[in-house]
């Protein structure tokens, strides 16, 4: 009977230092880290920097967004007349801060066409854009142009209809 315990038992410990055995050496996990950080390094510079797509998007977001709280002024029941409406939510200054909502050292914002940067551009109740000073509906076209690191994107605001797009 003690003669089988022990062979029972030395079973046992030969297989568990077989088990331990077993494993990977820590030379072969960091040669995988290895591998796994080089490979990660060329795909993220495989893949484009889009800052410039977001920006400009943010842009026309912020813009249609004003355009939107124009047009929904009179259902809410705000009823009062165009040119006296003018606040946060129909109107922007086209600056840099409010156009994407923060200053961004990198992003340079310039304003062509109908406006300067020093305008601000509200939406009437029916999305029509005018600029806030001259009382008067816009009759050509406001070009933004976001730069980014050497690089452009000009989004259009159209004279009448307000429609607003980035120009490819």
């Amino acid at each position: 009977m003690r003669n089988n315990f022990k062979s029972k038992y030395s079973i046992l410990k030969t297989n568990h230092v077989e088990f331990l055995s077993s494993g990977f050496t820590m030379v072969e996990i960091i040669f995988v880290i290895v591998i796994i950080g080089i490979l990660a390094s060329i795909g993220t510079s495989i893949f484009p920097d889009n800052r410039l797509y977001e920006y400009s998007s943010k842009v026309t977001m912020n813009l249609k967004k004003k355009q939107k709280n124009a047009i929904g002024y009179d259902i809410h029941g705000f009823n009062v007349t165009p040119w006296t409406k003018e606040d946060e939510r129909t109107c922007m200054n086209l600056n840099e801060t409010d156009l994407l909502g923060e200053s961004l050292s990198l992003v340079r914002v310039d304003i062509g066409g109908g406006a300067n940067e020093n305008d601000k551009l509200c939406f009437d109740e029916y999305g029509r854009p005018y600029i806030h000073e001259e009382q008067r509906l816009l009759t050509e076209e406001i070009n933004i142009t976001i730069n980014y690191n050497n690089n452009n994107k000009t989004i259009l605001v159209y004279p009448y209809s307000g429609y607003v797009k980035i120009n490819q």
